[in-house]
């Protein structure tokens, strides 16, 4: 036992010294009942060392119980249950079992007499534990599963009482950080400023503090900007620079908080060659980019969240044959309900939904997670399809009593094959634990951006939902797959009539990897090649449309210093997942940024402005609270270039959908419907090339109806005869 394992079972009561050896319903396991000194007191607390393989096999013990505490030391995860919840805590860092032992510790766990009042000290620990989710803001900078679980351990331990003496005296705070007056530093810079709120102008000729600090990551790599009491951090290592950042509040502030002060804003973490910074944030990455390959994996395993939901749509049985149409559609049907539930997952995680608020808790993606054992229990039922249906139908049409704006586009909008059906909880809920947990974990969907979902959602498009007309026995080697004949030989069957993934007339037993992509270097390198020299000549304008705009304030003046920032169109003909155009986008935004903190006089800062209070006032009157400060210039300012500059075209319906996505999430507005995304990125062949006089004396000028001359039978053929 280590000395954090030895304070957790010291906070509950109890001593690894007093453990018995008790036999489950799982004989292979290997687990302990700890005994408290009170008599009176038979709630069990178990110590499992080795059997179980996941939190579902904790959990199914845990409800054997009415009130129980299980710590399974070799999965790393603790289950408290109490009549009424069970929390599931991962203990895979010392930190994690120092937060969890000090919750317990506070609420006198350890010296409860009985059942009942343990109960009521295990529920006050159930409410405390989620309250240290507030001790940060992380809008896709850091993997929140890193800094939540093992940053602590990767930091030097630091003295956090200076820092608490300082209060909010930003200048004390700074000299506590180490960085004093004459410190260089070629990373990192520190911009204080006075205001509140970071992401709105104070007055008509300045701009917000955010556009500055952006505008800075062109000679840094990292900038803090701070007013004493928060204290927020943008990086140029991503590409949505203004939207990403991780931020703290020292308002009546815990000890962890003054940790992340102290280990991710303090000067030592900028400093050096290898800064400790870059460390954190590769930490991320690394995360993100292994959740991908989990999430992937999930959904083109043969038991997996494709083919579950497919069973689930079609109503499988064993018994019926379904055409090849009806297996087509089950697979569109199936992506559109993952679409929108990485839309709202996603939302959620980042709190571009009102997540804090109870009214909207009560039908949230969040809220479902913790149901899903309940529903699960239900196989038969339709319980969690409709909990699903019912936030649907609120993100479409907005929903005042639970404080939701209408977010309706083509996304959430009715559709019949979507809406009009329903799916048993037994196809359901194993595909939504697939989508939203990870070792009983909720997903991190804050850590992914959306270049991630992209690339899960491009495999699938190479992948079909088949059915068997026979058993089928395989052995899988490596990429080599050999039909056997029995079932000793095999490692993989299907009955016939099952449901599986195929490509090319193969079956699917892995995902394929990611790795022919377009990397993000090269995506990125394209796009700035194709931009510069258009911003860069722009750039160049913009002070001469002012100066003309000021000396002569007309409608037409005003128009051309705002259409010189945003009258810039951007096509991908062939965009895919929409990875370069999401690239495009946040190019643009940063470039748009440094212009308006250059000139803050320009127009456009003023219809920003005229924009978010039209859109507060439209909420208000609707009845819908929003959080304004999560309603900013740098998010309506992406929204606008979006509405604006970006248009893609792609021949696969399912491309047209994932793009459509990524540039959602990517360019997502608190309040603001999702509907102006549909008119630019569209469905289409952009690669037949046509001559004008083939056209001249058609009378159908539809492509699609369209046929090359009576000369040649091949369009191909037709067209290179005549160049």
């Amino acid at each position: 036992m280590t000395d954090a394992q030895t304070q957790l079972l010291s906070s509950l009561g109890v001593s690894y010294e007093s453990k018995r050896i008790i036999e489950l319903e799982e004989s292979e396991w290997i687990c302990y009942s700890l005994n408290h000194n009170s008599e009176s007191r038979d709630v069990p607390i178990l110590l499992i060392e080795s059997g179980p393989k996941n939190v579902t096999d904790i959990k199914r013990v845990a409800k054997q119980h009415d009130i129980c505490v299980i710590i399974a030391s070799d999965i790393q995860k603790m289950v408290i249950k109490t009549f009424e919840k069970m929390y599931v805590a991962s203990l895979d860092s010392e930190n994690e079992y120092h937060r969890i032992a000090s919750i317990l510790n506070a609420q006198n766990v350890g010296m409860a007499k009985s059942d009942i009042e343990l109960n009521v000290l295990l529920e006050s620990v159930l409410e405390a534990i989620p309250s240290t989710a507030g001790d940060f803001e992380n809008r896709g900078l850091f993997s929140t599963h890193y800094l939540r679980n093992r940053i602590f351990d990767d930091a030097p331990d630091v003295n956090i009482q200076k820092l608490r003496d300082a209060n909010t005296d930003v200048n004390k705070l700074l000299d506590a950080l180490g960085w004093k007056m004459n410190s260089t530093n070629d990373q990192a810079k520190v911009m204080i400023t006075q205001q509140e709120n970071f992401s709105i102008r104070s007055t008509q000729d300045s701009v917000s503090p955010s556009y500055t600090a952006v505008s800075e990551l062109s000679k840094y790599r990292w900038v803090i900007l701070t007013n004493g009491t928060k204290w927020r951090l943008y990086t140029s290592h991503v590409s949505a620079s203004s939207t990403n950042y991780f931020e703290i509040n020292l308002h009546n502030p815990s000890n962890p908080v003054l940790r992340y002060l102290s280990i991710i804003f303090g000067y030592d973490a900028f400093d050096g060659s290898k800064p400790r910074i870059d460390l954190f944030f590769d930490q991320g990455k690394e995360f993100a980019t292994q959740l991908e390959e989990d999430l992937s994996s999930r959904i083109m395993s043969q038991d997996g969240i494709l083919i579950n939901l497919a069973k689930g749509i079609l109503n499988h049985d064993m018994k019926i044959v379904f055409d090849s149409s009806e297996l087509v559609s089950a697979k569109e049907i199936a992506l559109k309900l993952i679409y929108r539930v990485w839309f709202v997952a996603y939302a959620e995680s980042r709190n571009l939904l009102p997540v804090s608020d109870e009214r909207y808790g009560s039908i949230s993606l969040r809220g479902l997670r913790v149901k899903l054992d309940t529903h699960e229990s239900e196989s038969n039922e339709y319980s969690c399809w409709t909990y699903l249906s019912n936030l649907f139908n609120g993100i479409r049409n907005g929903s005042p009593e639970n404080n939701l704006p209408q977010y309706n586009g083509n996304l959430f909008k009715c559709d019949v094959d979507v809406d009009g059906m329903q799916i048993q909880n037994k196809w359901l809920v194993p595909a939504l634990r697939d989508l939203l947990e990870r070792n009983g974990d909720a997903i991190d969907y804050a850590s992914l951006s959306v270049r991630h979902l992209g690339n899960i959602l491009e495999n699938v498009m190479e992948f079909s939902i088949n059915q068997s007309k026979e058993d089928i026995m395989l052995f899988v080697k490596g990429n080599v797959i050999t039909q056997v004949k029995t079932s000793k030989e095999s490692n993989y069957s299907y009955k016939k009539n099952d449901l599986y993934l195929s490509s090319k007339g193969g079956i699917v037993i892995r995902k394929s990897t990611a790795s022919y992509y377009t990397p993000d270097e090269i995506v990125i390198f394209l796009v700035n090649r194709g931009l510069e020299p258009i911003i860069n000549e722009r750039s160049l304008k913009i002070a001469d449309d002012l100066k003309s705009y000021k000396n002569d304030p007309t409608v037409n003046n005003r128009k051309r210093c705002i259409n010189r920032l945003l009258d810039i169109q951007v096509l991908d003909p062939t965009m895919g997942s929409g990875h370069f155009l999401v690239e495009a986008l946040n190019r643009l935004t940063s470039w748009a940024t440094e212009m308006l903190q250059k000139h803050p006089n320009h127009p456009l800062l003023e219809e920003l402005e005229q924009n978010r209070i039209t859109i507060l006032a439209e909420q208000h009157k609707n009845g819908i609270a929003i959080d304004e400060h999560l309603l900013t210039h740098d998010v309506l300012l992406k929204r606008k270039i979006m509405k604006r500059c970006i248009f893609g075209v792609d021949l696969n319906p399912m491309a047209v959908e994932i793009a459509k996505l990524a540039l959602w999430l990517d360019s997502f507005a608190i309040g603001v419907p999702l509907t102006y995304m549909d008119h630019h990125i569209k469905r289409g062949d952009s690669t037949i090339g046509l001559f004008l006089h083939d056209l001249k004396d058609k009378k159908n000028h539809n492509i699609t109806d369209w046929t090359p001359d009576q000369k040649s039978n091949n369009l191909l053929e037709d067209i290179s005869s005549r160049s």
